[in-house]
């Protein structure tokens, strides 16, 4: 109990090193909120998955996938993540990331959007992006682009919508030719 003198009378010197750990946590956030805290970085990747990583490092960031589809007609093959990324790395011919999205309520962008998103807040974090009809059955399914360049290729990053009503259905991440 000598150290407990040093502290205060009656206080716990647990408590104090607890306090200063979450008051220490909460400063760093702070600092580092929004972008280092970003999943998904616009034009670049998902939670530690980037364009153009190969395959073995996409296990290293995020571990092996629920289920590796075997390639396709075309020859390339796609990663299922149902836990975690909670979604797809698809991947070209040479094994390197093409292509990914996710439909997780925890990947964000800096501004703050990602699945789950209303339109309201997508609309006041991109009030000038342009949308176009998105990919899916109902005429009301939007597709708003964000066009950028990463590792010298053209990338597109989708932030797609079912409807407006929904809100975010998912964020896609791609090279594009």
């Amino acid at each position: 109990m000598g150290n407990m003198s040093r502290i205060g009378k009656g206080m716990d010197f647990r408590r104090v090193i607890g306090l200063g750990v979450i008051i220490s946590t909460l400063a760093g956030t702070a600092i580092l909120a929004p972008v280092a805290l970003a999943k998904i970085v616009v034009g670049e990747g998902i939670a530690s998955v980037k364009l153009g990583m190969t395959q073995l490092e996409v296990e290293k960031a995020i571990g092996p996938p629920g289920f590796k589809e075997p390639p396709d007609f075309q020859g390339l093959t796609s990663w299922k993540y149902p836990k975690g990324f909670e979604g797809v790395v698809s991947f070209d011919h040479q094994l390197r990331v093409d292509a990914m999205w996710t439909d997780s309520k925890s990947q964000k962008t800096s501004k703050g959007i990602g699945p789950f998103s209303s339109y309201a807040k997508f609309r006041k974090a991109y009030p000038k992006l342009k949308c176009g009809p998105g990919p899916w059955i109902p005429k009301k399914s939007l597709d708003c682009e964000i066009k950028g360049q990463f590792q010298g290729k053209r990338v597109v990053t989708s932030i797609l919508f079912y409807t407006k009503a929904l809100g975010v259905r998912e964020i896609d991440i791609n090279y594009v030719s």
